[in-house]
């Protein structure tokens, strides 16, 4: 029972599963682009401390980003497909979350909180968050390819409409 065997399974789960499996990814990697943010800001293992008066700020953050990822439809791809496009979609939500999330701490005052670490906790985000969703693409190219069903003719069906993709 290896990474294929996993993989494997993710690729069989229903819909409703592989979303939400799709934000236990997003909460961790989120969680983990927090974390790195804040030792890269402090650059020190004093994180440690910071992340127990900053925890409650951590699960805000999660909510508000998770919530923006869902209304937005980011979790309504076929990530198998994955693109440019997606990509630039989950770089729009990330942005609108983390504007969110600055202007929440604008309106609370939070004077304890450096606003640098919201630019920089969007960026690692966008590359955390999005970085799963490539895995999860050239894995599943990977796995065609080695199966031999790359070989399949490619057919082109004009004038099919929506019928057609």
């Amino acid at each position: 029972m290896g990474i294929n065997f996993f993989i494997d399974k993710l690729f069989s789960l229903t819909r409703r599963r592989k979303v939400l499996f799709l934000m236990l990814l997003d909460t961790v990697a989120l969680s983990l682009a927090f974390f790195i943010t804040l030792f890269l800001r402090f650059e020190s293992f004093v994180v440690l401390e910071l992340i127990r008066l900053w925890w409650p700020w951590l699960i805000v953050s999660l909510a508000i980003k998770l919530l923006i990822f869902s209304l937005l439809g980011i979790y309504g791809f076929v990530w198998r497909y994955a693109s440019i496009s997606e990509l630039v979609a989950l770089a729009r939500t990330n942005i609108l979350g983390s504007l969110a999330l600055t202007l929440l701490y604008v309106l609370t005052n939070q004077v304890s909180f450096p606003l640098r670490i919201m630019v920089v906790d969007a960026l690692f985000s966008f590359v955390l968050v999005g970085s799963t969703r490539v895995f999860i693409r050239l894995y599943r190219d990977h796995l065609l390819y080695k199966s031999g069903k790359h070989d399949r003719l490619q057919v082109l069906i004009v004038g099919a409409g929506e019928a057609g993709v």
